[in-house]
């Protein structure tokens, strides 16, 4: 009778806990990690995380999903402030101490680090961690190859681990050339745009979506402005003269397939806000003097321009 008791009260451990969770959470005073969001070093996170580890109470899993939950409550999508880790990558980094195979914290959570919070060295850990944990599989190195490379500045590193990708199984026919070829800025600007398109469902809010539209609009402005200039040697060759304007450029190369679908990845779910959003014009004009592309509206060319991924140095 005692040990069935004893049974039964065990699950009265995870009521407890929440219980618990939520009083430290709403304790406007309390000095904790969880309601007051500071950004920290990579020692404070491991400490923070480690501790939270040692009084799960052996419900790692269970614990790892209410940490999740109060992240994606609470986030915040400001920058990190320098030389410093974000609160979110402590939270995703508790959760993968909990629970290793917690895919959404390697996967969405670097996503969200990188755009959001612009602490790209809080997402290349949780990438790394994610390598470790599924050396066998091939998205994890694909992931952490370009974050390496559009976040970081990595080209030559990010390169082999696009390349490692490439020798696993099941990995799709086209990384290899990928990886050779990942020293194109309008790699990055490709990636970068795809992930910003496949987090967009997942964010909620007004304000998080508002940031999202516009970086999408800004990479797509940045990634069709690469290709295009890419064609402007091709078209003095092909026809010995300059393009006198844009649309003689376009007109000259119209039967290419210049659309965004190699930019979604297979699988992706699109937003219909989204999806208007790549459908939207992008008002180029040419500058015949310095054979560039520039935009039509000065002030929309300096919001976007500021908005993109790390170069690598030539």
């Amino acid at each position: 009778m005692t040990q069935r008791r004893i049974f039964a009260a065990w699950y009265f451990v995870p009521l407890l806990l929440a219980v618990l969770l939520l009083k430290i959470q709403t304790e406007s005073k309390a000095q904790t990690w969880l309601s007051r969001k500071p950004d920290l070093d990579a020692a404070q996170a491991l400490v923070f995380a480690k501790g939270v580890k040692r009084f799960s109470l052996g419900l790692d899993s269970w614990v790892a999903g209410l940490v999740w939950i109060r992240l994606l409550q609470v986030a915040s999508h400001e920058p990190v402030s320098d030389g410093k880790l974000s609160w979110e990558y402590a939270q995703l980094l508790t959760v993968v101490e909990l629970d290793r195979h917690f895919e959404n914290a390697y996967d969405f959570g670097s996503s969200f680090l990188s755009v959001f919070r612009q602490d790209r060295e809080g997402a290349k850990d949780l990438l790394t961690r994610w390598t470790k944990e599924r050396p066998n599989h091939w998205r994890p190195r694909y992931h952490l190859g370009y974050h390496l490379f559009a976040e970081m500045g990595e080209p030559a590193q990010a390169s082999l681990e696009i390349l490692k990708a490439a020798e696993l199984p099941g990995s799709p026919p086209w990384l290899s050339s990928l990886g050779v070829r990942l020293l194109s800025d309008a790699g990055a600007f490709r990636y970068a745009l795809s992930v910003a398109i496949r987090l967009y469902p997942a964010v909620a809010g007004t304000e998080a979506r508002r940031r999202l539209a516009n970086r999408i609009r800004a990479l797509r402005y940045h990634y069709f402005k690469q290709q295009w200039e890419e064609r402007i040697p091709e078209f003095e060759e092909k026809f010995s003269h300059a393009p006198a304007n844009f649309a003689e450029l376009a007109s000259a190369f119209r039967d290419e397939d210049r659309g965004l679908a190699s930019v979604v990845e297979p699988g992706t779910v699109v937003d219909s806000d989204v999806e208007a959003l790549l459908a939207e014009p992008i008002p180029f004009r040419y500058d015949a003097i310095a054979k560039q592309l520039r935009l039509s509206d000065s002030k929309l060319e300096k919001e976007w321009g500021r908005i993109g991924v790390i170069r690598p140095k030539k």
